[in-house]
């Protein structure tokens, strides 16, 4: 059964506010399950005794009992950790955490929904969430500001990703006159953390997100010590506009979900895209420092998405540009990559990527193995030829039965309706697929035997 802790209007300090701060020991605080206005008799230790005291700035709330609160108005502990059932912040009401902690899902069982109210996190950390811990936005505000750089939302854990589910609502990272990155997975010399940000949903409900940075899988320190070996990832995912404006830092996963239609992942408003870690990548830095790339890590587009990214602003004459990598990488190395090679560009402009599933009506009409699907509007570019480089879903070909040697780059002819294999070599040991020569570019198709059928019935021939 789902317990569950909520703040809609109900007054008072849920946690510690300043005249608690003295407190020595952390103390587990238990929710009784009553449903009064907050006294100090709702809590109990884990033996079911009054403590006769509120949560303090370090101690941990409890709820096994499902008990119901509200809170109406304004509450600023210092320090804010749940371990354990569900906290629901409606209307009216508002926790903002201000200690050096900040914010923090404690452990797998817990988890915070705000509905309709706000939740800050004013400390130098932001919010945070352990292993396996749920963070809810459905409505209302979510905020993390602070006066360092190292304020932030970060979504962690273990074995068990902690995640984010956000179909309502804002989350914003901006404070102090300075944006703060959206971390999701991290790691360092003691940590390895996992986590998950699912955007909008099903049912056709997406929130709002704005600020600057959004890192996937952030490595703050190396890990050091001979033979210690670690990963971690963090996936960003579903549909809908992010609004963060700063650098999208993919070590993980991004993928476009359009939960059975036709939707759109837009991460466009980023000003570059980049990544610190190559799939399955082992580094070993000169103070015996390394950390290793989980593997598999890019971009997706499943189940009738499709994911855009920023423009690439391409100049005259010859030049290589990346959608979906560095910029300064010349290897392209993450899933559905694109490297454009261009031989001679004489009028310069904006060219828009975007990679749709496989599903989506765009290619309704055609049959074969997708391993990804690329539209390509460079209809303002004048060039005379272009040399296409596609990091293609190896572990998708695997899946599908499809020999690497076996992989076709295609275009998409729109004069004859018909698909064009313009693969000129494929490299299984980079998973890359190549064309040159290119003189024209539309809609682009990696797979096996993607063609259009011919109409079916009765063909009346008439001379």
């Amino acid at each position: 059964m789902k317990t569950r802790t909520r703040l809609g209007a109900w007054v008072g300090a849920l946690l510690l506010a300043a005249g608690f701060a003295g407190t020595a020991q952390a103390v587990d605080h238990y929710w009784n399950g009553t449903t009064n206005n907050y006294t100090s008799l709702n809590w109990e230790d884990s033996g079911g005794n009054p403590l006769g005291t509120s949560p303090g700035s370090w101690d941990s709330i409890y709820n096994t009992k499902g008990g119901l609160t509200y809170v109406t108005s304004y509450a600023n502990p210092g320090y804010f950790r749940f371990a354990a059932g569900e906290l629901e912040i409606q209307g009216g009401g508002t926790i903002e955490c201000q200690g050096h902690g900040g914010a923090k899902i404690r452990d797998g069982a817990a988890t915070i929904t705000v509905d309709g109210g706000t939740f800050k996190g004013s400390g130098d950390v932001g919010i945070t969430a352990a292993a396996g811990g749920i963070l809810n936005v459905e409505a209302g505000t979510v905020t993390f500001r602070g006066v360092n750089a190292g304020n932030r939302i970060l979504v962690s854990g273990g074995a068990t990703a902690a995640r984010v589910n956000h179909t309502g609502g804002g989350v914003t990272a901006v404070g102090g006159g300075t944006d703060y990155p959206v971390v999701i997975g991290s790691q360092d010399q003691w940590f390895h953390e996992n986590g998950d940000y699912y955007f909008g949903d099903a049912a056709g409900s997406a929130g709002t997100i704005s600020g600057s940075d959004l890192i996937l899988g952030n490595i703050a320190n190396k890990m050091s010590g001979s033979g210690y070996t670690k990963t971690t990832y963090g996936t960003f995912s579903g549909w809908g506009t992010v609004g963060l404006t700063g650098t999208l830092r993919n070590n993980g996963y991004v993928t476009a979900d359009g939960y059975g239609t036709d939707r759109t992942l837009d991460v466009s408003s980023f000003a570059a895209i980049d990544n610190t870690i190559d799939n399955d990548e082992y580094k070993l830095t000169q103070d015996n420092n390394f950390y290793w790339g989980k593997g598999g890590t890019g971009w997706f587009a499943v189940d009738g998405g499709a994911l855009v990214l920023p423009d690439v602003a391409v100049s005259t004459g010859a030049g290589a540009y990346n959608w979906g990598e560095a910029a300064a990488d010349t290897d392209i190395d993450l899933i559905n990559a694109v490297r454009l090679d261009f031989a001679n560009v004489t009028v310069g402009d904006s060219v828009s990527i975007s990679l749709l599933a496989s599903n989506r009506t765009e290619v309704s009409d055609s049959q074969g193995t997708f391993l990804g699907v690329w539209t390509v509007d460079a209809t303002s570019l004048a060039f005379t030829t272009v040399d296409l480089t596609v990091r293609y879903d190896d572990v998708l070909a695997a899946t599908l039965g499809v020999a690497e040697g076996d992989i076709r780059l295609y275009r998409r002819d729109g004069w004859n309706q018909a698909w064009v294999d313009v693969t000129a070599a494929v490299d299984t040991s980079k998973n890359q697929v190549t064309a040159t020569g290119v003189t024209a570019l539309g809609t682009l198709a990696v797979g096996k035997d993607i063609m259009i059928p011919p109409p079916s019935g009765t063909v009346v021939t008439i001379k």
